[in-house]
This record gives C-alpha cells, structure tokens and sequence, in this order.
C-alpha cells in the first residue's frame, strides 16, 4: 500500500470487501458527525461511570446473604447467587450473626430459612434503613 496510492492489496478503499472477511457483510460505522454518534458515546459513558459508582439499576449484583441449612448438618451463611458457602455453623443463631456482619458491610439483606427451605425471616441492612 503507498502513502498516496489510495489502495489496498489491488483494490480501492471504497472496495468494501477490501475491510471485511470475505462472506461477512459490511457494517457501517457511525459517522463521527452526527448527533446520534455523540448521545450513544455519552450514554455509554455514563452507563460505565453509574456503574462504577455502584448505581446501575437493576442490574446491580445483589449481596443478600442467605442462612440456610447445610446438607452435611448444621446451618451455613450462602451470598445470594453464590455456588459455595460463605462459612457453615453448628447452630443458626451463629450462622445469622455472621450474615448480619456481612449484610451489614455490604449495605444487604439476611434472609432466615427453616430447615425445609422456606423463608422464616427477612432483615435489612440497607444503608439508610437501620
């Protein structure tokens, strides 16, 4: 390619197949220009910015931590969405104590289950709410 011949590998830069995989269709870019450029390269700074302050709405990741009974007995702390367990305890008056600790670091709920699964218990931690 030349500094001023204007061409790529023998075809013109106006060849759009020239910039993309052959088979692949050709998508255009936004034109730098236009209004619409702007407001959707604001909305995705701010998308980024709330989220990196912790407003994202909805999609914020919840860290409700839940005591619920463990399989191999006894009572164990769960963050909400987790796989594994926080910590596992004999009795669940220790269990709640531990996820009121951290529902309380994390501004979160503590969800209380009986030995059958259901809720039994709901308290909040939300900062503002004590």
């Amino acid at each position: 390619m030349s500094a001023h011949g204007g061409r790529l590998s023998g075809r013109t830069f106006t060849d759009k197949s020239a910039f993309s995989p052959p088979n692949q269709a050709f998508v255009a870019m936004s034109d730098i220009r236009s209004t619409s450029f702007w407001t959707d390269l604001l909305k995705k700074i701010l998308r980024i910015i709330l989220k990196n302050a912790g407003l994202g709405g909805s999609r914020r990741r919840s860290r409700n931590q839940h005591v619920v009974p463990h399989p191999d007995g006894g009572w164990a702390v769960k963050g909400e969405s987790n796989d594994r367990y926080t910590a596992v305890f004999e009795y669940q008056d220790e269990a709640i104590e531990r996820a009121r600790q951290i529902a309380i670091n994390y501004g979160a709920d503590v969800i209380i289950h009986r030995r059958d699964g259901s809720i039994r218990d709901r308290r909040s931690y939300r900062k503002g709410t004590r």
